[in-house]
C-alpha cells in the first residue's frame, strides 16, 4: 500500500517511515502539506498520516483537503498531534478516520495503521 506520511520534524518523519517501511508500504514522506496535495494528485494513495503543525497550509487544512475533496474523500486520515488536552474539541472540527496523540509509541503507530492496510503490518 502506498502511504502519504506528513511530518515536519525530521526525526518523527525518519523514525515513522522507518517503522512503516519495515511492514512493507511504499511511503511517500513530505514535510508540507503543499507537498501532500502534489503527491496526492499524482500517486493512487491508500492512507494519508499526517501531523497537525505544519508549515502553511497546516495539518487542518490539509485533512479538510483530502476529505472535501472528491477524488480523495474515501482515503483514510490518520490525525498526529500532541494537542490531547483539545482531543474533543479537535475530533469535532476535522474530519479525521484516527487520532494518534503524542507521545506514542511507534507500535501503536503501527496497531492504529494496521486497521487500514490490505496488508499484514
Amino acid at each position: 500500500m502506498k502511504i502519504l506520511l506528513v511530518e515536519d520534524e525530521p526525526f518523527m518523519m525518519e523514525a515513522m517511515t522507518h517503522v512503516i517501511k519495515n511492514r512493507g508500504n511504499e511511503v511517500f514522506a513530505v514535510s508540507s502539506a503543499e507537498d501532500a496535495k502534489k503527491i496526492l494528485a499524482e500517486e493512487n494513495i491508500g492512507l494519508v498520516v499526517t501531523d497537525l503543525y505544519l508549515p502553511e497550509p497546516d495539518g487542518y487544512g490539509l485533512v479538510n483537503f483530502v476529505k472535501g475533496n472528491l477524488k480523495t474523500k474515501s482515503i483514510p486520515v490518520i490525525v498526529v498531534t500532541g494537542m490531547v488536552e483539545h482531543k474533543e474539541t479537535l475530533s469535532n472540527k476535522i474530519p479525521a478516520d484516527e487520532w494518534v496523540f503524542k507521545p506514542f509509541t511507534l507500535q501503536q503507530l503501527t496497531d492504529t495503521i494496521k486497521k487500514y492496510l490490505t496488508i499484514e503490518v
